[in-house]
This record gives C-alpha cells, structure tokens and sequence, in this order.
C-alpha cells in the first residue's frame, strides 16, 4: 500500500510556496527600487499602486493549476503598470507574467487559450505607450530612459514567447504520456481478453480429445461386452477373446487418458507418453476394431515417402479416421465393412472412409458432437469435411486438410 504524500509536497502546496516566496521577492526589490539613488526618477512611483500590482500579479499563482486561464488575465493586468514604466519591478513581476503563460499553456484547455494571444497583444501595446509617453533624456550617467523601454520590451517578448512554447510543449508531452497509458491499459485488457480466449480455446481442444479418446474406447468396449454377453454360454473361448480384447481396449484407453493428462501437466515437456497417435497406426487401430467386429482394411498412400507431416496435421487425420470407425461401429449394423484410405501428398492429406452398413439416421448420436468434432478438425487447418450416405448404400466421411510448408 502506497503511503499518502506529505501536505507539503501536493502541487497546491508548492503553488502557495511559490507564490509566497516570489510576492516576497518582488516585494525586496520594490523596496530597493524606492531609493532614489539607485533607481533615480524611478523611485518616484505611486507606492499603493506599486505595493497592489506586485502582491496580486504573484500571489495569483497560487491559484495557477485550478485556473490557468483565469490567472494569466489577472496576472496580465496587474502587470500592466510595470511594463509601462509606472511600477520599477520589471524582474519577479515579469519571471510571474511568463509563469503564467507556461500555466495557460501546459494546464489550460487549448480552445480557451486564445486568451494568451489577447494579453500578448495586450502587453506589447503597453510597453510601446510606455516607449512614447516616455521622453527620451538620459539622466545623470546612466542609459535613457528610451533604451531601457526598448530593452524591457525585448525581455517582456522573451518572457511571453518563452512561456507560451514551454507551456505547450510540457501540455503535448503530458497528453502523449496520457495516451500511452491508455494504450497501455487498453493493451493489458486485449492481454487479459486473449487469455482468456486461450483457455477457453485450449478448454475445447481437451473436451475434443477427451471426447475422442474415452468415446471410441468406451464404445469398442460396449460392443464387445455386448456380444461377449450373447455367446458366452455358446461360446466360451470366444468370448473369452472377446473379454481378452476388452481388456486390452481399457488399457489403451487408460494409456491414452494419462498421455493426454500428462501433456496438460507439463506443457512444453516432450518426456513422457506421447498422446498423439500417428497414422502409421491405423493398421493397429484397425486391428483393434476387428476384434470388436467391424471388419476394417487401412490404405496409407504416400505416407512413407512424404516429408514429416506437422504434428496437428497428422493428429486431426487419425482422430478422424477414429471417430469415423467408431460411429460405423455403433451405427452400421452387424457385419459391416468399412475401408480407410489415407492419401499423403506434400501439399494436403486426405482421408476417405467408406462403409457398406445401414449408415447413421437422423437424429442419432453420429449426428451430434462426432461428425461436429471431425469438422471442427478440418476446419482447425483450413480444411473441409463432407459427409453423407453413398447411393449404392453405407455411408462416406471425406476430409481434406491442407499441409502448409514450412518457410
């Protein structure tokens, strides 16, 4: 927790100090301006105009920041008897004048500050009556009075031209570093916004996975219990292959889960079990479905010649070619027949599976998050899935995913 800043140190506080130590200043110097040997006819001014002018034109700035505008008119006019010569305090009251043009400028709102160009205009104007109301006669050694009209004039014009460019300047750098913390917090909420999509993203890439995995498994497994149950007084060996084979189904099916959970654990970590299958395993896939029944022949083409395929490519194919075999499983009908062809070329992969079964109806399961999750994969890598029943009966599963060559 911050701790709260000292009075002392809030910019109102430092205003007032200012403002307070520069009326005492120029308070100093009027006073010295008072002799006559140093200022000469100088010291002869209108002492409770001179005393006003000075106090008003620098306790103004205490009030500077909460109104910019407001307090260069008052300091402008209560400056007015010194540029023309009628007050001998050209110094503090003048180092005031440009304060409040750098004020006008850096805190002021721009469509007002019009104003600056008025008092501008305003204090040239009176210097130059002072210059011509004034004789120009030296007195006893020291410059005339016309030369130092001139040279308050040229320092005046400093001081306006001065304040007004630091006051703009300090203005356009306060408002860039006000859009760049804007851009900045703006930025820090797109960040949060696109982790957030990041988990959701990465949420349903693990709900796809998992729903391939345990899916496919569990319905293998589903089917051959099924008919592990019918034949198991009739046929008891066959059976006993079948529970054999349910058996080896949950193993893969828990070897599968862990390689997936372990991925999550570790991100970035190539150790471990590998949960990506790869499509030199179909056969072993098919191998696995011909012992819950479904009679499966695999056709890899191209796919030991073609360069490694990316890793996403090649998983998005296989859970394709699972999720297929599965619904052809569950929904073809007993006896089916189902081919594989994988078609690699160094530009795209294709997968065609076909069957020669009743095909899913309306409404099924296989048309729910199955054949939604395969064309979610296709569409994952720019990609198409096409999926229907063929004219001479069964049904076809099409994908077609591009294969981008690295640079």
């Amino acid at each position: 927790m911050g701790s709260k800043p000292h009075a002392w140190r809030t910019p109102q506080a430092f205003d007032t100090a200012l403002a307070v130590v520069m009326c005492a200043t120029a308070g100093l110097s009027l006073y010295a301006a008072s002799d006559p040997e140093l200022s000469g006819p100088f010291a002869d001014y209108p002492r409770a105009l001179g005393i006003s002018a000075v106090i008003v034109t620098n306790l103004a700035l205490a009030f500077r920041r909460r109104f910019p505008v407001a307090t260069l008119a008052l300091v402008a006019v209560t400056y007015i008897p010194v540029g023309i010569g009628e007050v001998p305090e050209p110094v503090v009251s003048a180092l005031a004048l440009f304060v409040a043009f750098y004020t006008a400028g850096a805190y002021g709102e721009r469509h007002r500050n019009a104003v600056r160009s008025v008092v501008t205009v305003m204090i040239v104007a009176g210097v130059i009556w002072g210059i011509v109301r004034q004789p120009p006669e030296p007195y006893e050694g020291n410059v005339p009075i016309a030369v130092l009209h001139v040279l308050g004039a040229l320092s005046n014009t400093a001081f306006v031209i001065g304040g007004w460019m630091l006051g703009d300047l300090v203005r356009d750098r306060r408002l860039r570093e006000a859009r760049l913390e804007a851009q900045s917090i703006a930025l820090a909420g797109a960040q949060v916004d696109l982790s957030r999509r990041a988990v959701l993203a990465e949420r349903v890439r693990i709900a796809r996975e998992l729903h391939d995995v345990v899916a496919h498994h569990v319905s293998v497994i589903g089917v051959q219990a099924g008919a592990a149950r019918h034949i198991l007084a009739a046929q008891p060996e066959a059976a006993q292959a079948l529970l054999g084979s349910i058996e080896q189904s949950s193993r893969d099916t828990v070897v599968e889960l862990q390689g997936l959970l372990g991925l999550l654990r570790q991100e970035g970590d190539d150790a471990g079990t590998d949960p990506r299958p790869r499509l030199d395993r179909l056969p072993a896939l098919a191998d696995l479905m011909h012992d819950a029944g479904l009679s499966v022949v695999v056709d890899l083409d191209g796919l030991a010649d073609s360069a490694e395929l990316p890793a996403g490519v090649e998983l998005s194919a296989y859970r394709i070619v699972q999720e297929a075999l599965t619904n052809v499983l569950k929904h073809a009908g007993p006896e089916a027949k189902a081919e594989v062809t994988v078609r690699c070329r160094s530009s795209s992969v294709e997968v065609v599976i076909v069957d020669d079964g009743v095909g899913p109806r309306a409404g099924s399961p296989a048309d729910g998050h199955g054949l939604l999750g395969m064309k979610e994969r296709a569409a994952l890598h720019g990609g198409e899935l096409r999926t229907g029943r063929r004219d001479g009966g069964g049904f076809e599963v099409r994908a077609w995913l591009p294969v981008r060559t690295r640079p």
